[in-house]
């Protein structure tokens, strides 16, 4: 159940008006994607685990989704060389070493409008949202959700938007 607040909480993550397209970096076997892909007409997903991407081809093909393109690779190589429009939403979902510098410069030269980062670790979080505050982004929203009670681990999404954008949607409950 926390899972799929979680889920919605990311999915919901740019305000309703405008939103077109997405870009999904460490997609991994897709637990965002498909959300995404009812919610967005076009989504670009990256992950370089083979294994993840296999996961990711198969559970889009089972949703029947077609309006996602899965490119695989790390997310600095991949992000510096996909020509895309400017993504109304990007979702970061790091590993716990959080965002590499290059990708985080590639993340920033991709100018998303929104951005939806889900982090593990509050260090690596502080040090990416440093970058992109320097970068002129503005924090909406910050939620934690307990995902492995009785543990020290918590997941935290933060909601960032552009200058000039509007507000991301604040998720229930923030």
């Amino acid at each position: 159940l926390l899972c799929e607040a979680l889920a919605h909480a990311v999915v919901s993550a740019a305000p309703e008006a405008g939103t077109v397209s997405c870009l999904e970096l460490y997609a991994g076997g897709g637990l965002f994607t498909l959300g995404l892909s009812r919610r967005f007409d076009q989504v670009w997903a990256i992950e370089s685990h083979p294994g993840a991407v296999a996961d990711l081809r198969e559970n889009l093909a089972r949703a029947g989704r077609d309006n996602v393109r899965v490119h695989p690779g790390r997310v600095e190589r991949v992000l510096s060389r996909l020509e895309l429009a400017r993504p109304d939403l990007l979702v970061l979902d790091p590993p716990r070493s959080g965002v590499d510098p290059e990708a985080l410069a590639a993340v920033i030269a991709t100018s998303p409008r929104h951005i939806a980062y889900l982090s593990c670790d509050p260090a690596t979080l502080a040090r990416d949202l440093k970058g992109l505050r320097d970068a002129g982004y503005r924090l909406d929203s910050v939620r934690a959700f307990d995902l492995f009670p009785q543990t020290p681990h918590v997941e935290v999404l933060t909601t960032l938007s552009a200058p000039g954008a509007p507000p991301g949607s604040s998720p229930p409950g923030s």
